[in-house]
């Protein structure tokens, strides 16, 4: 009796192994497409507090459930998901020492620095950033060899790079541009293959130095050389994210300005609707990111009452990134207009 009542508790004890890897593995992949993996959350809390080992797969799922509220256009529900996932990990033993949960807190870190961005929360962006910096630096310091620590902290940088320039702090941005300029050289020297790295790390350094006000543009063969780089990485099942997307999208922006500059149209026409190509499909969908690059492309093709119909939708979001502010200010240029604070509606050509 006693031995059968053990060998039931031991497939009991199987049974809910596979039930709980099923709903953190299996099941999450089934209902991430169909944005419903909010379903999970109360569950997946019940079933790390009782199994502390599962915290890995937990804090994976929150990080989903924040993608697809980002992706709704959700922002603040998207904050919470990554606060949850900080929160899920910093209840691991140990948690300090845990290489693992070090790599997701940058993650989910980066993730909030982007967030706050996009909801034109500069100081808090900032912020954000500079302690992810700190928190990370001494471990890269401690293990120079690390390359994935080596990658957080340059996004940690290129956070606060990008707040200090949304601030006008333009002699700070440059300072840490320069600073994450070199890192990244040293970085894809180790592995330029990899797109996490070699569009949206370097990207985003391109991007930001761009925006600066201050300093010369990067020459045009650079953004000519990354735009390449972005064609080739996008190549057979290796796809770009919506982050390297929306990057590519904005790298496609501003080639074509110079272009545009160096009075080849043709050519700045090819790349800004290469540029609105990228995004369109998520633009369908109402992200307001891809809908304000969208917008950015149709306005310099010449179809204002696109761009600013799609201006409108992105006004009624809570999205406010600097990118957005540029958008308000070619419209209203293009309408005459000395920009403000008007509503879109108000803006007529």
């Amino acid at each position: 009796m006693a031995l059968r009542e053990a060998n039931e508790a031991k497939q009991q004890r199987a049974q809910a192994e596979d039930l709980i890897e099923f709903m953190l593995g299996d099941l999450r992949k089934k209902l991430q497409p169909v944005g419903r993996l909010d379903v999970l959350d109360a569950a997946a809390l019940g079933i790390a507090e009782a199994r502390p080992k599962m915290r890995f797969e937990l804090a994976g799922n929150w990080g989903w459930i924040a993608k697809v509220r980002e992706a709704k256009g959700d922002f603040e529900a998207a904050i919470e998901a990554q606060c949850t996932t900080m929160e899920v990990l910093g209840k691991l033993p140990e948690v300090d020492k845990n290489r693992r949960a070090q790599q997701l807190f940058a993650n989910a870190s980066y993730e909030l620095v982007r967030l706050q961005l996009m909801l034109g929360r500069y100081d808090p962006a900032r912020q954000m950033a500079q302690d992810s910096l700190t928190r990370i630096t001494a471990p890269v310091d401690l293990d120079s060899s690390n390359t994935e620590r080596l990658a957080h902290m340059i996004f940690a940088r290129l956070g606060l790079a990008e707040s200090e320039t949304a601030l006008n702090k333009q002699a700070a941005a440059g300072a840490n541009l320069e600073r994450a300029a070199r890192d990244v050289t040293r970085l894809l020297s180790t592995d330029a293959t990899r797109n996490k790295w070699n569009v949206a790390l370097a990207g985003s350094l391109l991007l930001n130095r761009m925006a600066l006000t201050d300093t010369p543009a990067p020459p045009r063969a650079e953004v000519d050389a990354f735009a390449a780089t972005v064609k080739s990485a996008a190549v057979g099942s290796k796809l770009l994210d919506a982050e390297q997307t929306r990057i590519a999208s904005a790298v496609e922006l501003a080639l074509g300005d110079l272009f545009a500059n160096d009075s080849q149209p043709d050519a700045a026409s090819a790349h800004w609707q290469a540029a609105a190509e990228r995004v369109q499909s998520r633009a369908a969908k109402g992200e307001p990111p891809a809908m304000t690059l969208l917008a950015q492309g149709r306005l310099r093709l010449g179809a204002t009452e696109e761009a600013r119909a799609l201006a409108v939708r992105v006004e009624e979001s809570p999205y406010r990134h600097p990118a957005y502010a540029d958008l308000r200010q070619r419209l209203a240029a293009a309408a005459g207009v000395v920009p403000g604070r008007p509503s879109l509606h108000e803006v007529k050509a």
